[in-house]
């Protein structure tokens, strides 16, 4: 029996899919939508690793839905829901923490994946 990485990744990414309210696709972390927002510390890993095998259509509208989720005050979403809703902690949105002080340097690098692709 023979594994192919690519065509498993490929299937992964695939299952990673879900729509937003909006048509988007949007990419969550499990490969198989359990988690059903755009992660964007899952997200630049997934460009980083294999961003050639997602749509070049598919990774601009998820970078563009993380920078439409910024915070006034420059905060990046920890992720953001199918309804457009971003979410800034980790965790339970109820019992939220403070904001993730990461995810603008995970975004600049799911963005400079994206556009070493062009």
């Amino acid at each position: 029996m023979r594994f192919d990485l690519t065509e498993t990744t490929k299937a992964l990414l695939e299952g990673c899919a879900v729509r937003a309210e909006d048509g988007t696709r949007l990419y969550t972390p499990d490969g198989r939508g359990n988690y059903r927002a755009l992660w964007t510390r899952d997200f630049a890993y997934m460009m980083h690793g294999a961003g050639d095998l997602i749509p070049p259509e598919d990774a601009r509208a998820c970078i563009g839905w993380l920078i439409a989720g910024a915070r006034d005050d420059g905060w990046i979403p920890d992720r953001v829901e199918p309804d457009g809703r971003a979410i800034y902690t980790a965790g339970d949105e109820h019992f939220p923490a403070l904001p993730n002080l990461d995810t603008g340097a995970y975004l600049m690098l799911a963005a400079d994946e994206y556009l070493s692709r062009l």
